[in-house]
């Protein structure tokens, strides 16, 4: 029930919003009409009042205008295929550069991706030189200088080594 009457309010008002508008319209319609009125009144003193000679003589002037809108209408046209012509062989000559510029985007984004790659093969291989690392220096003791301190290890040392890892994965 109330939105029935919210809905037949807001009709209501609209209603009345386009009575309104339409009272306006109708006031300014008559008042152009009244200027209207009175310009072809003046027009009909100032020309000497013979209305027959200047209803010919409107005619005679809105058939020349007709006339005038027409040519102007053929000219416009006329320039608009130019401009559409231009434009198109603008767009051939473009079409060239910017079949190139796609072109390099691709390189640029294939080259990318390939770095990338190369990126990742570096961290992997460094990864995997300080595991290497890290192995070698489990087979080799500490101490001696000359090797950059490192020494190999003895048999004894290595079978012993060996040993505890068996140990371990017992």
């Amino acid at each position: 029930a109330d939105d029935d009457n919210i809905l037949l309010h807001g009709l209501q008002s609209d209603i009345e919003a386009s009575r309104d508008i339409l009272s306006k319209l109708d006031e300014e319609y008559t008042e152009n009409e009244e200027m209207l009125s009175e310009t072809l009144t003046m027009i009909q003193r100032a020309d000497g009042g013979d209305g027959h000679q200047d209803a010919a003589m409107m005619a005679s002037k809105v058939k020349h205008l007709e006339q005038d809108v027409s040519t102007l209408d053929n000219a416009i046209e006329h320039l608009q295929q130019k401009r559409h012509e231009m434009l198109s062989s603008m767009d051939d000559k473009l079409s060239f550069y910017k079949k190139r510029a796609q072109n390099v985007s691709k390189k640029k984004e294939m080259a990318q991706q390939k770095l990338n790659a190369w990126k990742l093969d570096l961290r992997a291989s460094r990864d995997e030189i300080m595991q290497l690392q890290q192995e070698m220096d489990n087979f080799c003791l500490r101490g001696m200088e000359q090797n950059h301190g490192r020494r190999p290890m003895t048999e004894l040392q290595l079978k012993q080594y060996m040993n505890t890892l068996r140990v371990k994965t017992d």
